[in-house]
Order: structure tokens, then sequence, then C-alpha cells
């Protein structure tokens, strides 16, 4: 079992979820919790957010095929943008809020990373 992070798009020059962007730095705390194999991936396979329906659909569909994941891997989906665009698999998938968004909301580090490492645990079966 994996647990794949799967946020928006990439950032130009940086690999998915990099530790250098900020969302990468709090998603890499998440990991550190957390004793599974972990992926980080992003839905649109671009470094731009597509415009067009049709062209999300498609990254979306292309991600399945890009990921391959395994029946028993829990999807870990960021931000509600990707909650929306993602194309629903027959995994165990988790829709929690961007990780940058703790920043705008007053949300602690701390907090947003115990939230997401609960909701993996609980999902893993209450380890």
């Amino acid at each position: 079992m994996k647990v794949i992070f799967v946020g928006l798009h990439n950032k130009a020059g940086l690999m998915p979820l990099d530790i250098l962007s900020k969302s990468g730095k709090v998603i890499s705390q998440v990991i550190k919790a957390i004793p599974d194999e972990c992926i980080r991936t992003n839905l649109n396979d671009t470094d731009f957010y597509p415009r067009m329906k049709y062209q999300r659909d498609d990254e979306a569909i292309k991600w399945h095929y890009r990921i391959n994941p395994d029946p028993d891997d829990i999807i870990v989906l960021l931000g509600a943008q990707v909650h929306k665009d993602f194309i629903n698999s027959n995994n165990k998938t988790i829709k929690v809020p961007h990780p940058a968004s703790h920043f705008y909301n007053g949300i602690k580090t701390t907090d947003y990373v115990k939230m997401v490492v609960d909701l993996i645990n609980e999902l893993k079966g209450g380890e």
C-alpha cells in the first residue's frame, strides 16, 4: 500500500509537491509522520492549470495511466480544484484542503499535518 498525494499542477523547474515549495514542505511533514511509501504527484502534468474542461478531464485520465495506483493505495487529494477535477477510482480517497490554504486560514502547520495524518491512519484502519 502506498499513499499518493495529488496536487494541482507542476511549478516550473520543480518536481510535484517539491520540498522547495510551501506545499511540498507541509507534505514532507505528513510523509515523515507515516510509515508508508509515499508518492508526490500532480493531477495535471503541466506547469499551468488547464482552462478548458476537456483538457482537465484529459489530464485526470492521464494521471491514472501515469501513476497506475494499486487497489489498496490511498489517494490524498489536495485542494478543492483537485477534488473537483479528479476522476474517481476504486481507491480509498481522502479530500483535504490544499496544504497552502492553512497559511491563509490561520491554521497551524502542526494542526494541518495532524489532521491529514489522522485521516490517513483512519482510512488504513486506525493505526
